[in-house]
């Protein structure tokens, strides 16, 4: 099944503003070029789910288009009538017709995302802080608020999975609702990507020989944080890890896979309109290399924990500690 998604998208963005003057008056020209963009990549979205026959996973896609238009003042309407556009313009038999009918039946029951879970707990608070920290440009004093855990013998995995994790996905969520910019968001990865290796370099594995992993992103995807977590984690629990960037093509895991000969390919998808890439890249791994355990992880399984059986995945833990039992159970 083949489609152009730039022609089609272009098409149908020309024929929305055609019937929507007031919208292109609105948006401009950056607005525009943002929208033919939205709907190229809510095109190949479709065409992922089609291909991979999970339906259900629309569900997840609006949710997440319906917090962020929400939250950037943007009738939900004009959300509605993209995928109604799009019902007119596609033809029969790509399967994605089918699935857009679905989404505008069902497009009133879906609803906005929750933020993530916030309790009153110690780690909540810390994590709080130190995302105000670095929002408020306190850099040195988000770091010191760390170490200081750390130095009263907190062990590495707790900061990482309970502070740490609790910040990315709030940061993941407050830039959904655009509370803060992307240069920001950046701005905190590279802040805690920079705290994470400042407490790493101060620990040792405590064992070693345990296995080998090759732990990466798939292709096309670019949030990395959650698999270095995996992979310091992994590394601690005394497995040797193999950490390519995650700009990898599916060709040099491949070639990765073949040199390293490891007992596990750990792979993370935040993205959802990754979902396809990782099902042709564990296509590819399992032809070529049959006895090597697979695993995935990102946001992108969340709230869809049967795209792991649709990708062929032996399994998806929520929690990085919970992956690397996973890997302890599955690595014998």
């Amino acid at each position: 099944m083949t489609l152009d998604t730039y022609i089609l998208g272009k098409n149908i963005t020309e024929e929305y503003y055609r019937r929507n003057p007031k919208a292109l008056e609105f948006h401009g020209d950056k607005g525009t070029e943002a929208c033919q963009y939205d709907i190229m990549n809510y095109l190949k979205y479709l065409q992922q789910v089609a291909m991979m026959n999970v339906p259900e996973s629309y569900q997840q896609y609006i949710s997440w288009n319906k917090t962020l238009f929400k939250n950037l003042n943007i009738p939900q309407r004009e959300l509605l009538e993209t995928p109604m556009l799009m019902h007119e313009y596609l033809q029969e038999g790509l399967g994605m017709r089918e699935i857009l009918q679905l989404i505008i039946e069902e497009y009133d029951s879906i609803k906005v995302e929750s933020p993530p879970d916030e309790s009153e707990d110690e780690n909540s608070k810390i994590a709080r802080e130190y995302l105000d920290l670095l929002l408020d440009g306190e850099r040195e004093k988000a770091y010191n608020l760390i170490m200081d855990q750390y130095n009263s013998k907190r062990k590495i995995s707790e900061i990482y999975v309970d502070i740490i994790q609790q910040v990315q996905y709030r940061v993941g969520y407050i830039r959904q609702t655009n509370e803060i910019t992307v240069a920001q968001e950046q701005y905190i990865t590279q802040a805690t990507r920079y705290l994470i290796n400042r407490l790493y370099e101060n620990v040792q594995p405590s064992r070693k020989g345990r296995g080998k992993i090759v732990a990466t992103c798939v292709p096309g995807e670019q949030h990395d944080m959650g698999i270095q977590l995996l992979s310091d984690l992994l590394e601690l629990d005394g497995w040797d890890v193999i950490y390519p960037d995650p700009s990898t093509p599916a060709d040099s895991v491949d070639d990765t896979v073949r040199r390293e000969e490891p007992d596990l390919l750990s792979l993370s998808v935040t993205v959802l309109t990754n979902i396809y890439n990782a099902r042709l890249l564990i296509e590819q791994v399992r032809e070529n290399f049959p006895d090597v355990k697979i695993i995935t992880g990102g946001y992108s399984f969340l709230k869809n924990r049967g795209l792991c059986k649709k990708i062929k995945s032996y399994g998806y833990a929520e929690k990085a500690l919970n992956s690397v039992r996973l890997v302890e159970s599955l690595v014998r």
